[in-house]
């Protein structure tokens, strides 16, 4: 079960003014009056735009609610929590929190933020603290040394297992037969990630809809409603072993993955993994390398969209960047991909051009890939890391070791890999890679990426299956020489990378990788 020890903390040294991070107002409300209220001696209070000040205190069986008249107003509920601040109980006086809901509305006003400053000086004398409740709090400046922050978690595997253990109970009529306790264990950890209600939700339409707690019922809900926070879940579809080449990427992500699991790692000293930037050209499957690495983790892949975090209104975006962090920090285990960084974090390395947010989001993102709490594997794909005049295109922070284990560079593939790239294309469309001459595909396809020699093997397809005849090994090298590759296109860019990467040192994902192009080998047989 997740602890409030942090906040306690916080409370117990004082802090005047707290804003509570979260969707779950119900949800910390009860975590609040647990680790606060009742035998803990504090009193809780409310505060809501509907119904002003109150407070509920049990009498025997029953909560009886006692509200304070006059205080809907904002304004005037922060004169009265004022006075109950300076409130005795006897000679002390009474210890006691403030939960203030949906206090952003009100926060620009001048009279609310002088009220604020006057609370923030006067609380530490006091035994009351405030908290400020709410998914989203744009602090003005003036504020920022007044409020601290608190990013209340969201629901823990033991927090889901009861969830799913009542929610069963629930449907007992509907749910037969009942299920084990190890299926209630497996759907808790499916639902990592879910707000409490999203959870309840999702496994109470699983047994609305098919009469049982169904995993995969719960998986495509799951990822329907990650979906809208930026985040897409996939089962892994390639293998590192269907990769050809990279050799000595796979030995390390084989390495990696061996201390991640072993717990003896942890005595011996090696630190959890936190993941890798793989820097390129496009159609290296860099992309496929991600899924690869899920796989050889058994986990599942998490793809972060950047552009998702983007919104239209004040701290919308921060509030978003927020919460999708979040939920990748409480599903834990899992790859979390990042496709085309530079291009997600486009207009944060130059002058702000929207109120500085693109580069506020930036860095949210720094931070948590330096901070984030042991369990996700970040992989981040860069096409571009500089232009052509060697100016980065992303912030220098983010190439540094320390948020990344490791920073890998994918070349183009040599000869012996474009030898292995072509047999298993070439197998995965049904063909025996054994009836085709592979060194001479290998060969004149130097310079192409590995996309342009699939792209090639399905080309032949096309111009062939009209023809009623099986394809050849001629068939596919007259369609490798009708194409242009991306060394020819991209040549200045992918030269000042690869002088970027030798400079710095930056990992080779294969060994012997470095390519010619023959200009010549690209000419059309007539």
């Amino acid at each position: 079960m997740i602890s409030l020890s942090e906040l306690g903390y916080k409370v117990a040294a004082k802090y005047p003014i707290i804003h509570i991070n979260t969707h779950e107002e119900e949800r910390f409300l009860h975590f609040c009056k647990g680790q606060f209220g009742g035998d803990h001696g504090r009193k809780i209070w409310e505060w809501s735009a509907t119904e002003g000040l109150y407070v509920d205190v049990k009498k025997g069986g029953d909560t009886e609610r006692t509200n304070t008249p006059e205080t809907e107003d904002f304004v005037q509920a922060l004169v009265k929590i004022k006075k109950l601040a300076l409130e005795k109980e006897g000679e002390k006086l009474i210890r006691q929190i403030i939960v203030v809901k949906d206090v952003h509305p009100y926060i620009e006003y001048p009279i609310v933020r002088r009220h604020i400053r006057d609370l923030s000086v006067m609380l530490p004398h006091t035994n009351t603290t405030l908290f400020l409740l709410g998914a989203e709090l744009k602090i003005p400046t003036d504020l920022e040394k007044a409020i601290a922050v608190y990013d209340f978690p969201l629901p823990d595997e033991e927090e889901l297992l009861n969830l799913a253990t009542a929610v069963q109970h629930n449907n007992r009529h509907k749910i037969k037969p009942l299920h084990k306790d190890d299926h209630l264990l497996k759907m808790a950890r499916a639902c990592l990630g879910l707000t409490r209600d999203e959870a309840e939700n999702a496994m109470a339409k699983s047994a609305a809809k098919l009469c049982k707690l169904d995993l995969g019922e719960v998986a495509a809900e799951k990822r329907e409603i990650l979906k809208k926070a930026g985040l897409e879940v996939r089962e892994p579809k390639k293998k590192l072993a269907d990769l050809g080449g990279l050799d000595m990427l796979k030995d390390y992500i084989q390495r990696v993955n061996h201390s991640r699991v072993d717990p003896e790692s942890r005595n011996y000293g090696v630190p959890f993994p936190k993941g890798i930037a793989l820097l390129g050209p496009p159609g290296n499957g860099k992309s496929a390398i991600v899924d690869g690495i899920a796989a050889e983790f058994e986990v599942a892949l998490v793809v972060f969209d950047m552009g998702q975090m983007q919104g239209s209104l004040v701290g919308e975006s921060q509030s978003r960047m927020r919460s999708a962090l979040a939920r990748i920090n409480a599903i834990g285990n899992c790859v979390v991909r990042f496709d085309e960084l530079e291009k997600q974090m486009g207009g944060m390395t130059g002058p702000a051009t929207d109120s500085g947010v693109k580069q506020e989001l930036g860095g949210m993102l720094l931070t948590w890939l330096q901070e984030r709490p042991e369990g996700s594997y970040v992989v981040a794909t860069m096409n571009r890391v500089i232009d052509r005049a060697g100016g980065l295109l992303v912030l220098p922070e983010m190439l540094r070791k320390g948020r990344w284990d490791e920073l890998w560079v994918l070349d183009l593939p040599h000869e012996q890999q474009r030898v292995e790239i072509a047999a298993i294309h070439l197998k995965n469309r049904g063909r025996k890679p054994t009836n085709f001459d592979l060194e001479e595909i290998a060969k004149v396809s130097e310079g192409f990426s590995g996309a342009e020699i699939e792209t090639a093997i399905t080309d032949t397809l096309f111009q062939v299956f009209p023809e009623g005849r099986e394809i050849n090994t001629d068939d596919v090298v007259a369609a490798i020489k009708r194409t242009s590759p991306i060394s020819l296109t991209m040549k200045e860019e992918i030269d000042a990378l690869r002088a970027w990467a030798k400079s710095r040192n930056i990992r080779a994902a294969s060994t012997a990788a470095k390519v010619k192009v023959n200009r010549a080998a690209r000419t059309v047989e007539a």
